[in-house]
């Protein structure tokens, strides 16, 4: 049997998410409901401008983080073949602004590294003890690197590489009065500038803009009794630019949409839940660069008493072979 159509999973998803947020007590966005940041950080589709909806009312002012995507599959449809055998990793530096009550504006810096890595083994055993289907992680190397596409580009890397990647600049406009007890909405746009290489797969060469709607309410809770559930939706289109060699084209524009909870365990601690999607970053009939990606994490965010918070989490694929097997962050963050 072929992998589950992503709208099998979505529906459910969405409709739980809606139906807890209606439950929970509404009341005035403080620090924001802490979410998930990585996404789809394949060495491919991480170099098209998905916005990852940091910057946002309420966010963190400053952010670093370190994301780690272990990637191990092949897959071939006509001309086109993609084999991706190895680890990306993207250390990113966050930082955010309140330009007036209504309006935030970010940047986000990346370094994105390319190698073997170090979780082949690791993963193997995960897989092992779960009775979990290892695809064609058994027939490749462990802890080697092989990036190769061949189409309508022409990639090899082999090599280990890192550099900086596309700087991304942000912005969020809250739509709901300051201070409403209603779910807080806001106007989202971002721009990814092409300060990345496109031939070492740190950027696209291109100046992708996205816009997107997004509706949330915070977590709280007080001592050990859960006080609320916090939740945020958010959807929007990405326009990618004119990619360079040996990327293959773009599409002309990506659908992206994410839903997550943050359940407050406790004053200092949530539990994330979240549910990312997006349609095909590139023209392709490859699942993994043209297919419907769909992937679900998992996490949680410590306070750790004044101004800083520590946030960890992990992305599996549910739709197989079309992001990463697995995706970890960890972040600090600044409030």
């Amino acid at each position: 049997m072929g992998p589950e159509p992503p709208h099998r999973y979505l529906p459910g998803a969405l409709c739980a998410l809606l139906l807890t947020s209606a439950l929970a007590p509404h009341g005035a966005l403080a620090d924001g409901a802490p979410r998930l940041i990585a996404g789809d950080r394949g060495p491919l589709n991480g170099v098209i401008g998905l916005p990852d909806g940091w910057t946002r009312a309420g966010g963190p002012l400053a952010e670093l983080s370190w994301q780690i995507a272990n990637n191990a599959m092949v897959q071939a449809s006509g001309s086109e073949q993609l084999l991706l055998d190895g680890e990306t990793h993207v250390v990113t530096l966050r930082l955010q602004h309140p330009l007036h009550p209504r309006l935030r504006v970010g940047l986000a810096l990346p370094w994105i590294a390319h190698s073997g890595g170090f979780l082949d083994r690791a993963i193997d055993a995960w897989h092992d003890a779960l009775g979990l289907s290892e695809g064609i992680r058994p027939e490749l190397p462990a802890n080697a690197l092989n990036y190769a596409y061949s189409g309508a580009g022409n990639i090899d890397l082999r090599r280990s590489t890192s550099g900086f990647g596309d700087l991304r600049t942000s912005g969020a406009l809250l739509l709901t009065p300051p201070g409403s007890t209603r779910p807080v909405m806001e106007l989202t746009a971002d721009i990814d500038w092409p300060t990345g290489d496109a031939s070492r797969l740190t950027g696209s060469g291109g100046t992708d803009f996205a816009a997107g709607l997004r509706i949330g309410q915070e977590a709280s809770a007080t001592g050990m009794r859960l006080a609320s559930l916090g939740w945020t939706l958010q959807a929007g289109i990405a326009w990618p630019g004119h990619v360079d060699d040996p990327l293959p084209p773009a599409a002309g524009q990506v659908r992206y949409y994410d839903a997550a909870l943050a359940w407050a365990a406790t004053r200092n601690l949530d539990l994330l839940l979240q549910l990312n999607g997006h349609s095909g970053a590139f023209q392709s009939r490859l699942l993994m660069l043209g297919g419907e990606a769909l992937q679900l994490g998992a996490g949680a965010a410590w306070r750790l008493g004044g101004r800083y918070a520590l946030r960890a989490g992990f992305f599996e694929d549910i739709r197989a072979d079309t992001v990463p097997d697995v995706t970890f962050e960890i972040a600090l963050t600044v409030r």
